[in-house]
């Protein structure tokens, strides 16, 4: 039901089709499958459109891998995407590009995206905002 994006979300060995395959692989999917359109979809969406899904994920740039980490959290359509520094890594331009997609998740009904930001130009789009300082947080 929660699914973490870490900050420095791992990329497995392999290529990008096992990258966004593996949470599908695992005993706990079910009935979730793994789809190639959507998955395509959501790469361009990254500006990784382009890519091969057979080129190896370890070629990727840091801000690709990131990218890629992203998709596959979306993929996997949880309820609760819990995500740590999202948008850290990536240009400005990127960076809203991705925060759309978080957006849209967060506005899919029964889903929600609690995102943490440092910068907090980034999130300025969201729904809501909470500030969390020493002891005290905001917006609450």
């Amino acid at each position: 039901r929660v699914t973490l994006l870490a900050q420095d979300a791992p990329v497995l060995p392999g290529d990008l089709r096992w990258n966004l395959e593996f949470p599908f692989a695992l005993r706990h999917a079910g009935e979730r499958r793994f789809d190639e359109g959507r998955a395509r979809v959501l790469l361009e969406e990254v500006g990784m459109g382009e890519i091969p899904l057979e080129r190896e994920a370890s070629s990727l740039s840091g801000g690709e891998r990131h990218r890629l980490a992203l998709v596959r959290a979306l993929l996997w359509d949880p309820p609760v995407l819990l995500a740590d520094e999202p948008l850290s890594g990536l240009d400005p331009h990127m960076a809203a590009r991705c925060f759309e997609l978080l957006e849209k998740q967060a506005g899919r009904a029964g889903r929600a995206v609690l995102a943490v930001l440092h910068d907090p130009s980034l999130g300025a789009g969201a729904g809501r905002k909470l500030r969390l300082t020493v002891n005290r947080l905001e917006g609450a």
